[in-house]
C-alpha cells in the first residue's frame, strides 16, 4: 500500500531518537511518576516486531537495548509494573516478556507464576491482585498476558480464555477496554490474538460511533480502528481510506501526536465502559500513541503484501 513504508520509517526514527542512552523509554505523567518499564516494553515490542518483518537493523537493536534495561532494572522479585512505584502488574509483565523473547531472552519461573496468579476463574487476567475493580478479568490486558505465556501454559489456558473472549465480546464484535478511554486498542488485540491462534473467532468491522468508548478521539484510537479494518479485510476500501487518514496525522518529525487516552480508573469501577469513571492521561512525548501506529501499519503492511501474493 503506498506511503506505508516511509511513514513507517519515520515513526521509527523518531522512537529511536526518544531512546534513552542506556535503552529505556520513558513518557505519561500520573501522580505516581513518569513510566519506565511498561512504556520501555510496549514501544520495545513494536520495534521488534518492525525488525522481525524486514525493518531496520537499528529497530532490532533499540528492541535489543530496551530488553536488556528491561532485564537488567528490576523493581520487584516478579513482573514488572508501570514504574518502580506502582508494584508489578499483568500488562507491563505481559509487555516485558514478550519483549525479552522476541529478543531472544527469557523471564525467570516466578515472572510466569506471578502472571498465572492473575487469572481469573470466570477466564481472562486481572491487572492487578486488587483492590476492588483492578482485581477483576480485563479485556485489554487478557491478550498481552497470555501471549506472555509459555507455550505449555497457553495450550492449558486456551478452552478457558476462548469462552472467556467470548463472553466479554459486545454484540457488535468488540471488547471493551479497563484502562482506556476507547474500546479500539482493546478490539485489536482480542482480534489480533483470535487470527495468531486460530481461535476461528471472526473479525469484525471497525465499530465507531458517536459513543464515548466508540468515538475517535486521537490519533491512538484511529490508529487501532486502521488496525481492526486490517484484521477484517486489509484491501477493502474502508482499510484503505483509514490508513490514509492515519498517515495524514503523522507529525513531520515522524511521531503521532499523543492524546488523553490512557484512564486511570477507580478502584470501585467494574465497568468503566458502563461507568467511565478515573482521571485521563496523555502521552506527551508521543511514544504509545507512534507506537501504535508504527505496530498497526507494520502489520497493515505484512498482510498487504500477503493479500497481493
Amino acid at each position: 500500500m503506498p506511503g506505508l513504508g516511509p511513514a513507517i520509517e519515520a515513526g521509527c526514527a523518531y522512537l529511536l531518537r526518544s531512546q534513552h542512552a542506556d535503552g529505556l523509554w520513558q513518557d505519561y505523567e500520573l501522580p505516581t511518576g513518569r513510566s519506565d518499564a511498561w512504556v520501555t516494553g510496549f514501544v520495545g515490542l513494536a520495534l521488534a516486531g518492525l525488525a522481525r518483518h524486514g525493518g531496520s537493523q537499528e529497530a532490532a537493536m533499540a528492541a535489543d537495548r530496551a530488553a536488556r534495561w528491561l532485564a537488567d532494572h528490576r523493581a520487584y522479585a516478579a513482573g514488572w509494573g508501570y514504574n518502580a512505584e506502582t508494584g508489578p502488574d499483568a500488562d507491563s509483565t505481559g509487555y516485558a516478556l514478550r519483549l525479552l523473547h522476541a529478543t531472544g531472552r527469557a523471564g525467570t519461573p516466578d515472572d510466569e507464576a506471578w502472571i498465572l496468579d492473575r487469572w481469573q476463574p470466570d477466564g481472562g487476567f486481572a491487572t492487578y491482585e486488587g483492590p476492588g475493580g483492578w482485581g477483576v478479568a480485563h479485556p485489554d490486558v487478557t491478550p498481552i498476558a497470555f501471549a506472555a505465556l509459555s507455550r505449555r501454559s497457553r495450550e492449558r489456558l486456551k478452552p478457558d480464555l476462548m469462552r472467556a473472549m467470548a463472553a466479554s465480546r459486545d454484540a457488535d464484535g468488540s471488547w471493551p477496554s479497563y484502562w482506556w478511554r476507547t474500546r479500539h486498542y482493546s478490539t485489536y488485540l482480542n482480534g489480533r490474538l483470535a487470527q495468531s491462534m486460530g481461535l476461528g473467532i471472526a473479525p469484525s468491522r471497525p465499530v465507531v460511533s458517536l459513543e464515548n468508548d466508540r468515538s475517535v478521539h486521537s490519533a491512538f484510537d484511529l490508529a487501532f480502528v486502521t488496525g481492526n479494518a486490517s484484521l477484517h479485510d486489509p484491501r477493502g476500501r474502508t482499510c484503505r481510506e483509514l490508513a490514509a487518514t492515519l498517515l495524514t496525522t503523522q507529525n513531520a518529525e515522524g511521531f503521532w501526536p499523543g492524546g488523553a487516552n490512557l484512564r486511570v480508573t477507580r478502584h470501585d469501577t467494574p465497568d468503566p465502559w458502563n461507568d467511565p469513571e478515573g482521571e485521563f492521561y496523555a502521552d506527551l512525548d508521543h511514544l504509545i500513541t507512534t507506537a501504535s501506529a508504527v505496530l498497526v501499519l507494520t502489520d497493515l503492511h505484512e498482510r498487504w503484501e500477503e493479500a497481493c501474493r
